[in-house]
């Protein structure tokens, strides 16, 4: 498979400690499910082996559910050189002095980065104070922290307000220690009414955009599956599989797998280019203009019947395209990785002189 991913996204448990509607993994308190404690390990010493891959990301679920074993595969893809990045609701962080705990001990074993989630469906499990904890203490440890804070129609801006509302956060936000993004909440397997405005169609030409993700991160899934893609419909798109690593090794699976043009294609202009294609040779096709997310527009190409009866064709009948425009950012991407590791030798070798 021709491609340089650069992330290895590890959903290392469906177990998590709220149980949010909408949840893209249908993540709750009740699933145990999770990638063995073995191949959790293999994974990462596999993952040196590739070497595009900087990055490690672990994920849920609830990652920190795991215990003093994150801390020991973060400290194991910090040792083989891998940046590494949690994602979590902050359900730990219930005092001041519990946060700085678990992310000191975090950051010394190699943590760079933390992503917390949280809004209204989160903050029903998991109350807005427990993030300012958290945000907090990663701040003062140094490490990386971007907190995304869902958003929709019936969003309740009410403790997202508190969170601004906070001195140190202000000061972070002033001072670039501290990301926030708002992500689109979408539906799932929920029965709570989402909805977003017009405006944030993935239709509308000054929302669409490529997708970054496919082709460019490597996710494992608890049942051990690759998948192409880490995003939040991965597991109802059986074409994001790509292979399962129960008998088989990542560089096996890379190795073996066949160039995907609807993959690069997504890559390189995102879901709604290929779709508004796919739908002047099969006019049946009724864009579903309410996405406001790209992995909606993925999961409806990918299930659509109509969609799926042309999405080959549509693909070959532009593959010159296709192909031109997918080495493109792959020649940048190098040209890119290798100045930043020019950047970064350059620095270490000023802090030994």
């Amino acid at each position: 498979m021709f491609i340089l991913p650069t992330t290895l996204s590890l959903i290392t448990t469906h177990h998590c400690t709220a149980a949010c509607e909408h949840c893209c993994f249908a993540c709750n308190p009740k699933v145990t499910k999770r990638i063995p404690k073995e191949n959790l390990k293999s994974l990462i010493d596999e993952a040196a082996l590739i070497p595009t891959l900087k990055l490690i990301c672990f994920t849920g679920g609830e990652c920190f559910t795991l215990g003093k074993e994150l801390e020991e595969r973060v400290f194991q893809a910090h040792s083989l050189g891998f940046r590494t990045r949690c994602i979590t609701n902050g359900y730990w962080a219930y005092s001041e002095a519990a946060a700085e705990k678990k992310l000191t001990d975090l950051k010394n074993c190699g943590l760079s980065e933390i992503n917390f989630s949280t809004g209204n469906f989160h903050q029903k499990y998991v109350k807005i104070e427990r993030i300012l904890n958290g945000v907090k203490a990663a701040v003062r440890n140094d490490i990386l922290t971007v907190v995304n804070i869902e958003i929709c129609n019936e969003s309740f801006e009410l403790n997202n307000n508190i969170f601004f509302a906070d001195p140190d956060i202000k000061n972070f936000i002033e001072n670039k220690k501290l990301i926030i993004q708002r992500n689109v909440w979408i539906k799932s397997d929920g029965v709570k009414e989402i909805s977003h405005p017009s405006s944030r169609s993935r239709f509308l030409e000054q929302n669409k955009t490529r997708c970054n993700t496919v082709l460019n991160v490597l996710t494992v899934t608890p049942d051990l599956d690759l998948s192409s893609c880490c995003g939040l419909h991965l597991e109802k798109i059986g074409e994001m599989k790509i292979g399962n690593l129960r008998n088989k090794s990542l560089i096996d699976i890379l190795k073996t797998t066949p160039d995907d043009l609807i993959k690069m294609w997504i890559h390189t202009d995102g879901p709604e280019a290929v779709l508004e294609a796919s739908r002047k040779i099969n006019p049946n096709i009724d864009l579903p203009l309410s996405s406001t997310h790209p992995c909606e527009t993925c999961l409806f190409l990918y299930s659509n019947k109509e969609s799926k009866k042309v999405l080959a064709q549509a693909a070959l009948e532009n593959e010159n395209y296709i192909m031109d425009r997918f080495l493109e950012i792959l020649s940048y991407k190098i040209f890119e990785s290798e100045i930043n590791e020019n950047i970064a030798k350059n620095y270490n070798n000023n802090q030994y002189q």
